[in-house]
């Protein structure tokens, strides 16, 4: 049976890349298909994304072999099966391969880079020679495709660009992971209310949104989801409560314009309302805006739109607490803007709502009032609420119970010499049956007469719950120097809100980035102004029990924006607000980065070969079809003496 090609070349040498050409559906005989780029995703130039790939060739990138792998779909199989992998010298002439696929519908690929150790490596000994340089993957090609994305590998534990922008940048958005892998972003606020593509900040002000967009990582682009008039919101809260689709997605609270006024600004700086820097005033005066209420989207994948209907049970509220729970949300606390925006409107600060699936919403009571806060599940039906209070006076937390029964209870947690903050982030890194423990950094400290000025200089701090008793431990940083070090210290942590953490996996290490730094007693923005809007390239990984590292730089500078750990173990950063260090003005972010935190070295051990690589893309399909792979080698069965499982063969 003749078998349809799949062909690699090698492009002109002013691209300096590797090509790969799709499935031809005609019968063997030379038949090439189109050619697919693979290449290292580019860097930001200008604190800007540009559009193309890098520059940097696959051997400049230190890559000398490509492992290629291939996984088959049939027609509604969307798990596929493993098909074969090769390994492929970077340089020469690379091979034609051929592909069994007939009878099948569509093709995953796989390109991992790797290099080899240096003499001496400490780690050759325990993990082989091999180093994993970069990883991507192009998933759901038809076999019969005319044109191929092209395939951009991103380098591990860095971050690189994502090619594709999304309509209209955006802050203070959410980025909601759905089951089909894709991630729904939804509201924000925008630099104007009628031009997408103005994203320069005026007058300090800013506009809220409504649009909804979809990131699809098969093929590392952003496409707009229809909808008809969706309603405008931003920092507010979302959780996915329908798995089928169409997905069910659940938005509650946050800021909307006043009816009939979204041509007008809806936030503003000002440091002295309510502990934010950014609220619903410019000056002395207020902006036309209100809180949000609740409503459940309904997006359907099959072509990319969705409908919004209203949520009874939640009160409208801006800066709450929010938690994503299996199938559904908890909410807490916040600030009731209605109306003339009365500042002290706090009838919804002490409240707490819950929400399973698209059932009935159970209220209850946190211990003080609270806004900016953050809420995390733990365990056992626990969540923990954790700062937002209004005077520095105030208990730290409260730990809430029975989320999912009709009446959600919260006890009050004070823990000695912790921080009072508002917009912090508290990140779940580790759980058992009966206790837990949450990174909580960054945010503004809160200050007498509810303000909020810099961050704190102890932003770090680990918060473990144990049978109901809560303590704090501080973290210890590893090659970054101490917040309090002298200001003009380079390499120093600069505490931060609004920055965005997101932990990398079951048990796994967080991940921390970007924010707005201290303005007075340091003046921590990496331009010279004291921009209260000014953003950090800084990138920290926090990993158990209480270490942070400093990690490469940000592409771009960003606070308000988002990190959404996708299904192939990146994580997603979209959005956000940006003072460029060039220059040229404040600005709302539409592009986004991937940071890639699979291992250089990776976790493989050569005295164990029955432990796969766990940074393998295929890891978990090999293991469940008991084959072998270890770092830069290709999968063997050892049942048949370890010989090569499924080789991809020449043509």
């Amino acid at each position: 049976m003749c078998l349809p090609p799949f062909t690699v070349a090698r492009m002109p040498r002013s691209l300096r890349a590797l090509l790969l050409a799709t499935l031809a559906s005609a019968a063997c005989g030379g038949t090439k298909g189109p050619a697919i780029h693979v290449a290292i995703a580019h860097a930001a130039a200008a604190d800007h994304c540009v559009s193309g790939m890098s520059d940097d060739s696959l051997s400049s990138a230190g890559i000398s072999q490509v492992r290629l792998s291939f996984r088959v779909h049939g027609s509604g199989d969307p798990q596929g099966s493993f098909l074969c992998d090769r390994l492929i010298d970077v340089g020469p002439e690379p091979p034609t391969l051929k592909l069994a696929v007939n009878g099948k519908a569509s093709l995953d690929i796989f390109a991992e880079g790797f290099r080899m150790a240096p003499a001496g490596d400490p780690d050759t000994a325990r993990a082989g020679s091999f180093r994993r340089v970069a990883m991507g993957s192009l998933t759901g090609i038809a076999v019969n495709a005319g044109t191929v994305p092209p395939l951009r590998l991103y380098p591990t534990q860095d971050f690189r660009c994502v090619d594709s922008t999304m309509s209209v940048g955006r802050a203070f958005h959410t980025a909601t992971l759905l089951p089909n892998g894709t991630v729904l972003v939804v509201g924000g606020v925008v630099a104007s209310p009628s031009d997408p593509t103005r994203d320069g900040i005026a007058n300090e002000e800013l506009f809220v949104t409504g649009s909804a967009e979809l990131y699809d990582p098969s093929t590392g682009t952003f496409h707009p989801v229809m909808e008809p008039a969706p309603g405008a919101r931003a920092f507010h809260q979302a959780a996915l409560i329908g798995d089928q689709p169409p997905y069910q997605v659940l938005l509650v609270g946050g800021i909307a314009p006043t009816a009939g006024m979204g041509a007008q600004p809806q936030l503003g700086i000002n440091t002295g309302l309510d502990g934010a820097r950014l609220v619903p005033f410019s000056g002395p005066s207020a902006l036309q805006a209100q809180a949000a209420g609740a409503e459940i989207l309904s997006f359907d994948p099959t072509n990319n739109s969705a409908t919004r209907v209203p949520v009874a049970g939640f009160l409208s509220a801006v800066f709450q607490a929010g938690a994503a729970l299996k199938n559904g949300l908890a909410v807490a606390g916040g600030n009731a803007y209605s109306g003339m925006l009365n500042n002290t409107d706090l009838t919804a600060a002490k409240s707490l709502s819950v929400m399973i699936g698209a059932g009935t919403t159970h209220q209850g009571m946190l211990s003080t009032q609270r806004t900016g806060a953050t809420m995390t599940a733990l365990y056992d039906d626990t969540a923990l609420v954790w700062g937002g209070a209004r005077t520095p006076a105030d208990p730290s937390g409260d730990l809430v119970s029975g989320l999912s029964g009709a009446a959600p209870s919260a006890t009050m947690v004070t823990v000695a010499s912790t921080p009072n903050t508002w917009f912090h982030t508290a990140t779940l890194f580790a759980s058992t049956a009966s206790s837990a423990s949450v990174l909580v950094t960054g945010g503004f400290e809160v200050q007498s007469g509810a303000q909020a000025l810099d961050p704190p200089l102890d932003a770090l701090r680990v918060v473990t719950v144990n049978a109901g008793a809560v303590s704090m431990t501080p973290v210890v940083l590893d090659n970054w120097a101490p917040a309090d070090a002298a200001c003009a210290a380079d390499n120093r942590y600069r505490p931060a809100g609004w920055e965005s953490a997101v932990s990398l996996g079951d048990q796994g290490p967080v991940l921390i980035t970007g924010g707005t730094p201290r303005t007075i007693a340091c003046n921590d923005c990496e331009q010279s102004p004291s921009n209260p809007l000014c953003s950090l390239h800084q990138a920290s990984l926090f990993s158990a029990p209480a270490t942070l590292s400093k990690l490469p730089a940000l592409q771009i500078g960003r606070l308000g924006h988002t990190s959404t750990l996708l299904t192939d173990g990146t994580v997603l950063i979209i959005g956000g607000i940006s003072e460029p260090l060039a220059g040229g003005g404040t600005r709302v972010v539409a592009e986004a980065e991937i940071y890639n935190s699979h291992t250089t070295v990776p976790p493989y051990d050569v005295a164990q070969p029955s432990l796969n690589d766990k940074d393998d893309p295929l890891f978990l399909e090999l293991n469940s079809l008991k084959l072998q792979r270890a770092p830069g080698e290709l999968a063997r069965d050892p049942s048949t003496g370890g010989g090569q499982a499924k080789p991809c063969v020449d043509l």
